[in-house]
């Protein structure tokens, strides 16, 4: 009884130590970072230059690979955020994740080093909730999409019939950006709707963590 009891305690102590454990302080995020906008491709705002129209509506995803904000993981969720920019910003975030992984989420997004100049409050937040949503990745093609909105996007190739790739932009979420194009790129919902076809779109990662921002 005794040796049962003995090994029932080494077997939960290694379960405690084989799981992963963060500081309060630490986070971190490798994510796919998609999205389209009713600018021409590529998008000028990219460059700090004016958007092509008088406005700017879009969606994007942020695809999480791996992640986590404290002690909370974050692997494997998704967000997705339609905008009339700089009206309103509406988040859907996957419905999978617990209220602590949410919040969680939102608070790792507000952060410089992430994605803080779309989800700090330059762009107001009039709404959050959690969805399903669908993600669809081929070789050319990506859709994703939630109940109030879908984007649709086809890869541009250039020399060679190779992907059109775009380096060294200065924003946290643009890092290897390749170049697509909008299929569709629709919002409808009670109070707002866009449609846009033949529009910028691109893939991209963000990768950061609190290690990399103290170096």
């Amino acid at each position: 009884m005794i040796r049962k009891i003995k090994i029932l305690f080494v077997a939960c102590a290694f379960t405690i130590m084989a799981a992963p454990s963060y500081a309060e302080n630490d986070w971190a995020i490798k994510a796919q970072f998609t999205g389209s906008c009713s600018c021409n491709a590529l998008c000028p705002c990219l460059f700090g230059s004016p958007s092509t129209h008088d406005f700017w509506q879009g969606t994007h995803l942020v695809d999480i690979k791996k992640g986590h904000y404290g002690g909370i993981n974050l692997d494997g969720l998704a967000i997705v955020g339609t905008s009339d920019r700089p009206h309103w910003l509406k988040l859907y975030v996957d419905e999978s994740a617990s209220d602590a992984q949410m919040d969680a989420l939102l608070e790792l997004l507000k952060l410089d080093e992430t994605l803080g100049s779309i989800y700090a409050g330059k762009i107001p937040i009039v709404s959050q909730e959690k969805v399903k949503i669908s993600i669809d990745r081929t070789s050319d093609n990506v859709k994703f999409s939630v109940p109030a909105s879908t984007v649709e996007i086809e890869l541009m190739k250039g020399l060679g019939d190779k992907p059109i790739m775009v380096e060294n932009l200065p924003h946290s979420f643009t890092y290897g950006l390749t170049v697509y194009k909008s299929i569709s790129n629709t919002h409808q919902s009670n109070e707002h709707k866009f449609s846009h076809s033949g529009t910028n779109g691109w893939v991209s990662w963000l990768a950061a963590s609190s290690n990399a921002a103290k170096e």
